[in-house]
């Protein structure tokens, strides 16, 4: 189960029960209890004394340590993946020209989300990709906030034009560090956000 779907529903509630979220969702229960456990488990998500799930309270420390996994975690992807084809650039640049037309939060969270999702992707490492996957998850109720601004969308667009453009080039290591500068230059306007 995807825990960005979790993750969301959550994140439109004060606390539900598995029961609850597989109602709202439609997945079964007893995939929603073991995906929410293995999201327990890694800090995600908090359970109650009476069985129901919550997220934690938005805070800067989580914030930075999140951005912190995705960059090591892209960093890592992206050094140790094949050169990109032409097809895995167009749907990079697909979702980089989407985040640019983004009207909305939700548009942009989803845009810059599937850019970052891309670049691991091609990776091989299964591991990697879920755990990339539950961090950029936990991040999104964080993204959600950055994007209010719309003015961010094209900063964060040009960003990754740099990224596209040192993988076209093989550049991976270049692309790491492009994907690094995305990170951090996002980080002080949120953490500004989150006070």
């Amino acid at each position: 189960m995807d825990p960005r779907l979790l993750l969301s529903t959550l994140g439109t509630v004060s606390r539900a029960v598995p029961a609850e979220i597989a109602q709202r969702t439609g997945v079964d229960e007893e995939h929603v209890a073991a995906a929410l456990a293995g999201l327990e488990r890694g800090g995600f998500v908090q359970r109650d004394g009476e069985g129901a799930y919550r997220l934690p309270p938005r805070s800067e420390g989580e914030a930075r340590e999140l951005y912190v996994v995705a960059i090591l975690l892209e960093g890592i992807a992206l050094r140790s993946c094949p050169r990109f084809s032409p097809e895995d650039l167009a749907a990079l640049r697909a979702a980089n020209d989407r985040l640019r037309a983004a009207t909305g939060e939700a548009e942009a969270v989803d845009a810059d989300d599937d850019f970052h999702r891309l670049l691991v992707a091609s990776c091989g490492n299964e591991q990697l990709i879920e755990s990339h996957t539950a961090a950029k998850a936990a991040l999104l109720r964080y993204e959600r906030t950055y994007f209010n601004d719309k003015g961010r969308n094209e900063r964060s667009a040009a960003e990754h034009d740099a990224v596209v453009e040192a993988l076209e080039r093989g550049d991976h290591a270049a692309a790491a560090g492009a994907v690094r500068r995305n990170f951090e230059s996002s980080l002080p306007d949120l953490t500004r956000d989150l006070s």
